[in-house]
């Protein structure tokens, strides 16, 4: 999934996400490199072990905190990526008011 240590770890704070990194290397962009025209095969071949494992059913949310990896990951596998703030935002916006408001926190009519 593209997720540093820093991220799992706040992921895993967020009530009913379980995160983990996939360990399977590279998303083959790799800054500006996948972006080069005569990049691009090499790039998804780079990719490729962590796009198998983003394809797969049982991975709800591919995440992660880079966002040319985010390009890539979404690409390659055709899946929605999400950034994990955005993953923590939608928490909140989605929890009852009674646990945000203690919090002085606020949602939009």
């Amino acid at each position: 999934s593209g997720l540093g240590d820093t991220s799992v770890r706040l992921m895993n704070l967020i009530p009913g996400i379980r995160a983990a990194p996939t360990n399977k290397g590279c998303c083959g962009q790799a800054g500006t490199f996948g972006l080069k025209c005569g990049n691009y095969d090499m790039a998804m071949q780079i990719g490729t072990p962590l796009l198998e494992v983003i394809r797969r059913p049982e991975v709800d949310i591919p995440s992660t905190d880079c966002p040319t990896c985010k390009m890539q990951m979404e690409h390659g596998s055709g899946r929605p990526v999400m950034h994990p703030i955005i993953l923590l935002r939608d928490s909140y916006v989605a929890a009852p008011p009674a646990e945000t408001e203690a919090y002085g926190t606020h949602r939009d009519a």
